[in-house]
């Protein structure tokens, strides 16, 4: 390389001539070309494509050694060496399954471009290319897709989760597509074939949100990052704890032909369960339950990723601007919801900012003619907080907010 990079992983790829890769090989880096140090990698290959990891190096030269034996009438060769992970550890990238080109990743802060191939992600067998990170039980996935090329009214992007790198591993994933609208897909049986659910319309760009809560796995969408959509049920996969979570990209063709995917805004999280959580702040308390009695339930403080004694101040309304603290991590999805009767509700077409640490709404100003108007703060939530209820929901007023508009 021109440089020293900073990479964790290495493809070396025969194709061309795709009998000649290294039955076995060994790994080296230098920043001189003369000190090369222990291997940093060593392992057996078995395609003409092979990914190898390494703890993130950086570096200027590689060195890769055949050290397999094989018959004296075969080669061995390298058509091409990519090198990647040139990106935030602890992201890691590989092609699953049978692709026909390989895939690309590359990283600018806070933007990922991803290039894959692959006939789909569906069937029994899975082609495509991921970059994922470890996950523990409960976490979720948020990125938003600014667009995807074209290579067929079926190719992916996508956030997922996935229990291992297998082209037939359980998963459940959310994506948008150029010509089929947004999907929430989901594999429940290893080597089973896929189900799905289709919102036929939306095109990118589009925000999308993945996320598991015990073995229930619920997907979502949005035009802005804040107001979410949820598509289909939540689905029950019987998925190992120890999982893998990220991004996904798919050309829906087999051709050669890559689909190229710009994303950014990718937060991937993992989760401490509701157990936890309630064994620290509630003394194992019921979700159902109000422990330290501020008018919301244990369910949706923890959602909120609230911790400690009084959890979730009340929200409070100053003139015609309202502020309700959250943690940046909270899994909720939050509605103000307006009304001049009391009675009926609908959601505020404008001036909703959810900025990470809290949901903040600005009323709006004059009105003809002036009418007493009452603000509501509305907490959804649409996932599950490890309980067997399928969802938790709650919505909270806001202390003396009917107000006379100015006029």
């Amino acid at each position: 390389m021109l440089s020293a990079r900073t990479f964790n992983q290495v493809i070396l790829d025969a194709a061309g001539s795709a009998g000649d890769y290294p039955r076995g090989y060994q790994v080296n880096v230098s920043n001189d070309g003369t000190n090369w140090g222990s291997p940093v990698a060593t392992g057996s290959g078995s395609s003409a494509a092979i990914t190898i990891t390494v703890s993130t190096q950086t570096a200027r030269y590689i060195r890769v050694t055949q050290t397999g034996s094989v018959s004296s009438t075969i080669w061995w060769s390298i058509h091409e060496l990519n090198v990647y992970g040139l990106f935030p550890s602890p992201w890691l990238t590989s092609d699953v399954g049978a692709v026909a080109t390989i895939g690309s990743v590359s990283f600018s802060s806070p933007t990922w471009t991803i290039a894959g191939s692959g006939v789909d992600i569906g069937g029994t067998a899975d082609a495509l290319r991921y970059v994922y990170q470890s996950s523990t039980g409960e976490c979720n996935v948020v990125a938003r897709v600014t667009s995807l090329t074209n290579t067929s009214g079926s190719a992916k992007s996508d956030v997922m989760i996935r229990e291992s790198t297998a082209v037939g591993a359980v998963n459940a994933m959310v994506c948008v597509t150029p010509g089929n609208g947004v999907s929430f897909q989901w594999r429940n049986m290893v080597n089973g074939t896929n189900g799905n659910v289709q919102i036929a319309g939306p095109t990118a760009p589009k925000w999308l949100k993945i996320t598991r809560m015990g073995n229930s796995f619920a997907g979502f969408y949005s035009d802005n990052g804040t107001l979410w959509s949820q598509v289909g049920t939540a689905q029950t996969i019987s998925m190992a704890s120890s999982a893998t979570m990220g991004l996904a990209v798919t050309s829906q063709n087999n051709d050669g032909t890559l689909c190229t995917s710009i994303i950014d805004n990718v937060t991937a999280m993992n989760l401490n369960s509701y157990a936890s959580w309630a064994d620290s702040n509630t003394g194992s308390g019921n979700p159902d339950e109000d422990f330290d009695k501020d008018g919301m339930s244990n369910g949706i403080e923890y959602f909120m990723g609230q911790t400690g004694s009084s959890f979730t101040p009340n929200p409070a309304m100053i003139g015609r601007f309202v502020t309700w603290p959250k943690d940046p991590k909270a899994l909720a999805t939050y509605i103000v919801q307006t009304s001049n009767n009391l009675t009926d509700w609908i959601p505020a077409p404008t001036g909703v900012v959810d900025n990470t640490a809290s949901v903040n709404y600005t009323a709006p100003g004059a009105r003809s003619p002036p009418a007493p108007c009452r603000r509501r703060l509305g907490l959804l939530i649409r996932t599950r907080a490890c309980t067997r209820q399928p969802r938790l929901s709650q919505t909270f007023p806001i202390y003396d907010s009917t107000y006379m508009p100015p006029h």
